[in-house]
């Protein structure tokens, strides 16, 4: 049911979105977010292995976002 309620909101916004593109890298906020819940609500210890993944994440969508044409 929570993955319905998701998918219909995500639709949503793409569907109202001017730059899909834009809306689209917002799914790279997930990992940042989970890892904020485990810390906060279970209490993880967050390795260095992790913060250098979620580096990668950054780079890689400033990367895709700098070789766009801007409108």
């Amino acid at each position: 049911f929570e993955m319905g309620v998701t998918f219909m909101l995500w639709l949503a916004a793409m569907r109202s979105a001017t730059n899909v593109s834009r809306v689209g890298n917002l799914i790279f906020l997930s990992p940042f977010l989970s890892l904020i819940f485990i810390y906060v609500f279970l209490g993880e210890r967050i390795v260095a292995a992790t913060w250098i993944g979620l580096a990668m994440i950054v780079v890689g969508v400033v990367w895709q976002q700098s070789g766009r044409p801007r409108q």
